[in-house]
């Protein structure tokens, strides 16, 4: 662990001031918590879907809309694109496929089909569990100190070890009446974090289960370009590699193209692969609609082309957001440092941001790294933490 100095203004919570016990308060408007949710499987394919600009409401700081400050430009976020590949693929160089299972909780290492299924209004979202990664925490925030975790850990059992944080790997499958969305692909076989890992994603046989080959797939939104959300877009077959959802458009914000050519090999096998069959196309973009329900997000910071998704149906809604509210270390103290954010200051102004808009709007949290798939935040002594649904 690096025991280098703690991020700016962030004071280590005393043992006589705070429990660490679960806060009990109720989440934003309650649906953020309470709102039901029922699994629709086997359900036919709609028609593709059809995007169509329309005006973006984001106002995310560096969005393409909000433009309240510039995204770093692509050239100038290849060094800390570099650093972000050198903290997953260094993770844990050293773990073997047994090193990684006693590293995974129980309640981790449960690999269900559906982990869980939401309903916002006419739109029901899968979560999907793909793989667990145990990341480093010394990588992952190389400012903070070893202590610093100890709330975390009483708060949020089973979610960090010693020295790593147990990310789980999803991927959300979104069914409207009329459009099925995949939101990101997991993180694959042939990359280089699964090689590292030892780990394989699963999502290819949990969308068989669910009604949803990958085959039958036809649009994916890829939130950007590192391997544990987009890695599995490639399958292995036979000596070589074929796309996972041959028939989907792969929809990415053109930054992270860039970023992907300019690194080339990394992204070899997977984004770019897909580009080179003609599969990926670079349009995702602030306000870009799917359909009535579904709209795209502009959320730059952890990579210049991050995106996320909104859904909104009869009154209800929630927000997709990836990596921009990565795990609840970084709801609850949203200034430390991330490891493979590209930009840090955006990305905290974004996590912010973000947050602020789900308990504003009453909209049900969707990341993909936290301990549950949904839930929300609830304040406590001034600041937010993460609340899943139960």
């Amino acid at each position: 662990m690096n025991q280098g100095r703690s991020v700016p203004g962030y004071r280590p919570r005393s043992s006589s001031t705070d429990s660490g016990a679960v806060p009990t308060v109720a989440g934003p408007g309650g649906s953020v918590i309470t709102s039901g949710s029922s699994a629709m499987r086997g359900s036919p394919m709609s028609e593709r879907a059809r995007p169509a600009r329309r005006r973006s409401s984001s106002g995310f700081p560096g969005s393409s809309t909000a433009r309240a400050r510039s995204v770093r430009s692509v050239s100038s976020a290849r060094a800390s694109s570099a650093r972000a590949a050198a903290t997953i693929s260094a993770s844990s160089p050293e773990s073997s496929t047994e090193d990684f299972m006693l590293r995974v909780s129980p309640k981790h290492a449960e690999f269900g089909t559906v982990e869980r299924a939401l309903k916002i209004g006419d739109v029901e979202i899968l979560a999907l569990r793909d793989c667990v990664l145990p990341l480093r925490l010394d990588f992952q925030f190389p400012e903070a100190h070893a202590d610093d975790f100890a709330p975390f850990r009483e708060r949020y059992p089973g979610m960090l070890s010693e020295d790593r944080w147990l990310a789980p790997v999803r991927a959300f499958l979104i069914r409207t009446p009329r459009e099925t969305v995949l939101f990101d692909s997991g993180l694959g076989a042939l990359g280089s974090v699964a090689s590292v890992f030892n780990v394989r994603g699963s999502l290819p046989d949990e969308l068989r289960r669910e009604g949803s080959p990958p085959e039958a797939i036809e649009t994916v939104v890829l939130s950007h370009l590192h391997l544990d959300h987009a890695g599995g877009v490639m399958r292995a077959r036979g000596a070589g590699a074929e796309p996972t959802f041959p028939r989907a458009r792969h929809l990415l914000h053109p930054a992270d193209l860039e970023l992907a050519r300019q690194w080339g090999k990394q992204y070899s096998e997977t984004v770019l692969e897909v580009e080179a069959r003609g599969l990926l196309d670079a349009a995702a973009a602030d306000g870009l609609q799917l359909g009535r329900a579904l709209s795209l997000l502009h959320t730059p910071g952890h990579t210049p082309g991050s995106m996320s998704v909104l859904v909104l149906s009869r009154g209800e809604g929630a927000l997709l957001s990836a990596d921009a509210i990565p795990n609840p270390m970084l709801a609850t103290e949203p200034q430390w440092r991330f490891g493979s954010d590209s930009d840090p200051a955006q990305a905290s102004a974004t996590r912010i941001a973000l947050m602020d808009r789900i308990e504003s709007e009453g909209l049900v949290s969707v990341p993909t790294h936290m301990p549950e798939p949904f839930g929300g935040f609830v304040r406590v002594g001034g600041k937010r933490y993460w609340r899943g649904r139960t």
